[in-house]
Formats: C-alpha cells, structure tokens, sequence
C-alpha cells in the first residue's frame, strides 16, 4: 500500500507541469470592448522553455494580431503569453485556444476566449444627425445703407484706378550723373592705379594693362572713337586718318604695354616705374594739343562770322 501511494505521489510531481499546462486559461482584462479597442489576451503556464506555437489568423478572424509578446516572471516560476489585437465590428466572438510548445515539443491547448464587442452607438438616439437646412434669414429692414457702402466701395475703386494709372504715366526723373572731363578722368583713374599697389605686389602685367586702357579710353574719347575695341593697329591707323599727325610715341607707348601684356616679356625697373608718369605726360600733351585745335577753330569760327558781317 506504501508503495502504491508513494508511485502516486512520484507520478503527481512529474506530471505537475504537464497537468498545468493542460488547457490553460485564457484571459482577458475586461468582458467586454468597444469597436477598435486594444484587446490583451493572456494565457499563463508554470514552468519556462515554453514557445506559442503558428496562429491562424483566417481562423481568430476577425480579430487582428497586433503584437506578440512572451514574458517568463522568476519570482512565480511562471510563463505568460500576451496577445494584442482589436475588432473592427460589433458582437459576441469567441478566440479560438492558442497552442503552447513546450521543451519537448509537445502541444498544450489553451481555453478559448469569450470577448464582447458593443457598438460605439448604443442607441438609436446616438445616431449621427442628419445635416439641417440653411437657416433662412429674416427679410426686411432698410436696403440703403447696402446701397451706401457699395456705392463708396465703387468711388473708391475708381480713385485707386486713376491714381495708379496718373502715377504710372508720369516719367521717372533718371539721375543724370555727370560725366567728367577726358583728362580728368583718364587723371582720376592713373591715380587711382597708383594706389593700388601692383608694382609691390609683383603684378606687373595688370599694371600694363590698366594704364594701356587709361590712355586707350582717352584717345577714343578725345577723337570720338570706340578705342577701346579696337587692335594697337586698328586704334593707331584711325588715329592717324583722324588726326592727320605724327603719333609716334602713342605708337610706341601702346606697343610696349602690349608686349609685356602678351608675351614674357618683363621691362626694367626704371621703365615699371616710370610707366604712370609717362602716361600722364601723354594725357596732357594730347589735351594741350586738343585745346589747342579747340581754340583754333573758334578763331577760325569767329573770323568768318566777322567777314560775314562786313559783306
């Protein structure tokens, strides 16, 4: 008899998870939910090493499977299952049992699941309304101060009109900035080559080629020529038919300036430093010569105006 009852006792404690694991409960944290709820099912087993096995989802429809969770609680010895979903449409449903795998391989059915979805309208006074009519205003009351503001909402419209249209006709006064002298000019802009200290800084070609153009622009400017596109040889040749003169040392001093432009060529220091002098010596000798041929011919205006009025 001993030993019957201590074979019972041994085979109760092996089978003690097993009987545990035999259809576990399925629970919920409320009976019942509302249409898109979260629903948590929870189905527990003592022990660990436990796995949920494959859901069906065709056949826990219309429930939809959120998120799966599988927490093992020491403290307890204990497995949990949590599985997260919602139902999109109202009724009694009940969840098919989830399968649970043990270390062994073998299958533990859970309960299955009794879950109420109610409606989010419960009755039929909660039924959305229907759209009212347009609510119609009350005739009546006097139409002349509508008549006043649309009339002066028209007079205003109109002087905004006219005084765009009288603003857009008159002409914009431009700036008339004068312009200087040739001599000054070409002077101004020397000085201000100067200052730029391109013989210190080794730039010696641009330093050529910005007093080249001082005394290109005053040449054109002087004669009523675009020098400034032109060759050395096409602005020479003009100046010469113009001119009718000797311009040897324009010539030279252009040609000099173009060599050390475009070539390798590198002048003296002497010559480098004396290149903005020389330029202005050109300036005003050419203004002289200007003023001179200016003052020429208003004596020879001024003599015939005279012999004009003797005959």
């Amino acid at each position: 008899m001993k030993q019957i009852i201590t074979l019972f006792l041994l085979s109760f404690l092996l089978s003690g998870n097993a009987l545990a694991g035999e259809n576990p409960v399925m629970m919920a944290e409320k009976k019942s939910y509302h249409v898109g709820d979260i629903i948590r099912l929870k189905v527990e087993l003592k022990g660990k090493g436990y796995r949920l096995g494959e859901i069906d989802k065709e056949k826990i429809a219309p429930f939809e499977i959120s998120k799966e969770e599988q927490v093992y609680d020491e403290e307890s010895d204990s497995t949990r299952f949590i599985i997260t979903g919602s139902i999109f449409k109202p009724g009694d449903f009940i969840i098919p049992a989830f399968v649970i795998i043990d270390e062994a391989g073998n299958e533990i059915k859970s309960e299955q699941g009794a879950i109420t979805i109610e409606p989010l309208l419960k009755s039929e006074n909660d039924k959305l309304k229907d759209i009212k009519p347009q609510m119609k205003v009350a005739e009546g009351g006097p139409l002349w101060p509508w008549f006043v503001l649309i009339l002066i909402a028209v007079i205003l419209a109109i002087f905004i009109y006219y005084l765009k249209k009288k603003k857009k006709g008159q002409p914009v006064a431009e700036e008339i900035v004068p312009e200087l002298p040739p001599s000054i000019e070409a002077l101004e802009e020397i000085k201000r080559i100067e200052g730029l200290n391109l013989i210190r800084d080794g730039k010696i070609k641009e330093l050529y080629d910005r007093v080249s153009d001082v005394i290109r622009n005053f040449n054109g400017r002087i004669n009523g020529i675009e020098a400034m596109e032109m060759t050395t040889g096409e602005l020479i040749g003009s100046l010469r038919q113009k001119k009718g003169k000797d311009i040897n040392k324009l010539e030279q001093f252009l040609n000099r300036c173009d060599r050390v432009k475009f070539s390798e060529f590198t002048p003296s220091q002497m010559d480098i430093e004396g290149l903005t002098e020389r330029a202005r010596e050109m300036v005003g000798r050419d203004t002289a010569a200007e003023d001179s041929n200016n003052e020429t011919l208003t004596m020879s205006d001024a003599v015939k105006d005279s012999i004009c009025e003797v005959k």
